[in-house]
């Protein structure tokens, strides 16, 4: 339980950093990519308890 809070906070700045790549454009592809799988697995380590 005390680790949920944390976990946002990765979440969140990862977000942050999906962002910037998404401004940055297409030439951020593979990067984005790796952003993405990155939130998937955080949100869905958070998720399954």
């Amino acid at each position: 339980m005390a680790e949920v809070a944390p976990d946002e906070w990765i979440t969140f700045l990862l977000w942050v950093a999906l962002w910037l790549v998404l401004a940055a454009g297409s030439a951020g592809a593979a990067v984005r990519r790796q952003l993405v799988r990155c939130i998937v697995s955080v949100q869905g380590r958070r998720i399954h308890i």
